[in-house]
């Protein structure tokens, strides 16, 4: 982008070095800033590149192609997962995707997922637990909570994938059905 140079621009107008457009004042001397073809087209140019990086067709009789480049995936790309950089981020980016029902999940930008949900173990075998969304590489941790605190025993994993795992409950006697709320985290 460039700042106007004529020697007729308000000098500093919007700080040291950044000169601006004066409309002048006839009965002060002021003269008005004489426009330059470099300017506009500095400007013109600027502003049509970021409708063209949108994909779309410059239309002389549209007043919104640039909001719609703004708005468009074409422009703000969204970073890949786990991107540290100074970036700006979109909205993908942020919101990678969730569900807070009640067996639920919140993807983060970092690439980590983190997913909940509740089972009920049962005296006869092992239950077999389904993740709302699969892990795309693994399944690092789950950890489980007893809804009540008058079931006595525990509940444990006997084994995960990137889409689900089997778990039991157990107490001194051996299979116990627990009502249990677990909470799983992986990338």
């Amino acid at each position: 982008m460039k700042r106007i140079t004529t020697a007729t621009k308000s000098v500093d107008k919007f700080g040291a070095g950044k000169h601006g457009f004066t409309n002048g004042n006839a009965v002060a001397g002021i003269p008005a800033t004489d426009l330059e073809d470099t300017w506009f087209d500095h400007v013109q140019e600027e502003l049509c590149t970021v409708v063209e990086a949108a994909g779309l067709a410059l239309d002389g009789s549209s007043r919104a192609q640039l909001l719609a480049a703004l708005r468009s995936a074409g422009v703000f790309q969204t970073q890949a997962v786990g991107d540290q950089s100074a970036k700006a981020a979109t909205t993908a980016f942020v919101n990678q995707g969730h569900s807070l029902l009640a067996n639920g999940y919140q993807k983060l930008p970092s690439g980590l997922l983190i997913q909940w949900g509740s089972v009920v173990t049962s005296v006869s075998g092992d239950v077999a637990v389904t993740f709302p969304v699969a892990f795309p590489a693994a399944c690092r941790s789950i950890t489980f909570g007893h809804l009540s605190m008058s079931s006595f025993g525990g509940v444990g994993s006997n084994g995960s994938s990137t889409t689900g795992f089997i778990c039991a409950g157990y107490n001194p006697s051996g299979r116990v059905s627990i009502d249990s709320r677990w909470m799983a985290i992986g990338h």
